[in-house]
């Protein structure tokens, strides 16, 4: 399956930057000032490795957003708020943190538009998924809920935010944005 990444940096060299992404074969579908739009095959780019070798090859002000598949939040948003981050690799979890705990009208965005795309009821299921220890029967009974109706209101969740809210990092990043 494809994926795309934005790559934001700050006056670098250009030619050194695109020499860097030949020698991990990636190519940009766009380029344009300081943006480069990526795509590639997944799971076929060591993200963090090209991260470090870009940061000793003095790339500074540097910022790596692996997009989503789903389309929760618009890639405008992330081409707006991307150059205001620290430099960093970031996945959609990491994206998030770093937003709402730094930027907090954008904070505001990112939490409405997963509400819009979810829906209360299934924000609140995980909710109190994760409030129940992640133990689906705990919650199936606090929600008077059927266990299979949590579990596929949490698979929907995962597949279509990329955020897998059973591992503390997407939990902590759902938590960041609901309560």
């Amino acid at each position: 399956m494809r994926q795309n990444a934005l790559l934001f940096h700050h006056e670098e060299d250009r030619d050194a930057l695109v020499a860097l992404l030949s020698t991990f074969s990636l190519s940009f579908s766009q380029a344009e000032g300081s943006w480069f739009e990526l795509s590639f095959e997944e799971d076929t780019i060591d993200w963090m490795t090209f991260f470090q070798n870009a940061k000793e090859d003095l790339f500074l002000n540097l910022k790596i957003l692996l997009i989503p598949h789903s389309s929760i939040l618009p890639l405008a948003f992330y081409r707006d708020i991307l150059p205001k981050l620290k430099d960093g690799l970031y996945d959609i979890s990491a994206f998030i943190q770093e937003v709402i705990l730094n930027h907090l009208e954008e904070a505001k965005f990112i939490r409405n538009q997963f509400l819009q795309a979810f829906g209360y009821e299934t924000i609140e299921t995980i909710h109190q998924f994760l409030l129940h220890d992640m133990n689906v029967s705990k919650a199936s009974k606090s929600l008077y809920m059927h266990r299979n109706t949590i579990y596929y209101k949490l698979e929907n969740f995962i597949q279509k935010s990329e955020i897998d809210v059973r591992h503390f990092q997407g939990a902590f990043t759902f938590e960041l944005m609901f309560h």
